[in-house]
């Protein structure tokens, strides 16, 4: 359940929604999830190169694969 409440102005309603209490950890939460999407971003890219040196050190092609 929402806890907005209705506002009567002049002429309509409005919609009023509480402040958080926290506003000051808005700033470190934009931080950590900015550079946790940066450590996935890297992680992906190490790994995706690794492959391809592993596939190259060992002589591996998409045609020469098992199914």
């Amino acid at each position: 359940m929402s806890s907005a409440s209705l506002i009567l102005t002049d002429q309509s309603l409005t919609f009023s929604e509480p402040k958080a209490g926290c506003a000051r950890a808005t700033p470190r939460l934009l931080a950590a999830s900015s550079l946790g999407g940066c450590l996935v971003f890297v992680g992906s890219a190490v790994v995706t190169d690794a492959l391809a040196a592993i596939g190259r050190h060992m002589r591996l092609s998409p045609l020469n694969v098992a199914v």
